[in-house]
């Protein structure tokens, strides 16, 4: 399963659809802060580039629930700043749609046949990650999990 089509459109919509891409969808241990939300007066000069990024933000949520789970990370500390994002934020987006624009064919592949379970475990297995206190503003933790049955993700 892959959204090759729709990520296509969202870039060419957005004028990246020629972006150089990047092999992250997010630069190594950033720290988005609420301190890189713009004040109540530079908001208001930003309204045009808040309500593209509210937008795009959108499209990537929908990508990364399917069949990208690769960028759920990058998604989720891009969301938190949906209320009033900054330049930061809008940078950090700009480099997942780069991420995006050399991995719009990835997706999931599930393979039930005998041929393609040889080797794999059979039944459900989770794996889960943490990183402990990495939210600068409020010290609260991020979990990421992905649950497998017969080697294929399914939550």
């Amino acid at each position: 399963m892959t959204q090759e089509p729709a990520i296509r459109k969202l870039l060419l919509k957005v004028g990246m659809q020629d972006a150089d891409s990047k092999d992250t969808p997010i630069v190594p241990n950033t720290k988005l802060s609420k301190r890189d939300c713009p004040s109540a007066e530079q908001a208001t000069v930003m309204t045009e580039e808040q309500r593209w990024y509210r937008s795009v933000v959108a499209s990537t949520i929908h990508f990364s629930v399917w069949t990208r789970p690769d960028i759920c990370y990058a998604v989720g500390k891009l969301c938190k700043f949906m209320h009033n994002p900054g330049k930061v934020h809008i940078v950090a987006l700009k480099r997942l749609l780069r991420y995006l624009a050399g991995t719009a064919d990835y997706g999931l592949k599930y393979d039930f046949s005998a041929a393609g379970q040889a080797g794999r475990k059979t039944g459900v297995y989770g794996h889960y990650d943490a990183s402990h206190a990495d939210c600068p503003d409020t010290l609260k933790s991020t979990l990421a999990y992905v649950y497998s049955f017969s080697g294929a993700p399914i939550s």
